[in-house]
């Protein structure tokens, strides 16, 4: 198993370097993982009626190597407290647990496809 992991977090506008290094520095205290990289990206999003809507997030790659060459491996429970490190360094608001079924990133684009389409053709009726 590879115990170097990427992380991504949606992050706000003013969400700053220090703030994620942070994040990284409980999650080595609280879980033994270490982040050696951290990279903020602002020029990715979409265009949605004529705007554009930037998809803001960090990658932050850890490494999850143990000193005796194992992974640190994470419950449910662990994980779920990670996001909450994360909302509370970054101070952003916690998700809500859902049942919902993951989708994958093709079935994630052909949604989003979908509702385009869907405003497009509403557009076009209204402007008729």
């Amino acid at each position: 198993e590879d115990g170097i992991r990427d992380g991504v977090i949606v992050i706000k506008q003013e969400t700053t370097m220090q703030e994620l290094q942070q994040f990284a520095t409980v999650c080595k205290e609280r879980f033994g993982i270490e982040a050696f990289q951290i990279h903020i990206h602002k020029d990715e999003g979409y265009m949605n009626a004529k705007q554009w809507t930037p998809n803001l997030h960090a990658h932050v790659v850890f490494d999850w190597t143990q000193s005796n060459g194992k992974s640190v491996r994470l419950s449910r429970d662990d994980m779920a407290e990670l996001q909450t490190i994360a909302s509370e360094t970054l101070g952003m608001e916690r998700g809500v647990s859902s049942d919902r079924k993951h989708l994958s990133a093709m079935q994630y684009k052909t949604e989003c496809a979908k509702e385009q389409l869907q405003e497009l053709s509403n557009d076009i009726s209204s402007a008729l």
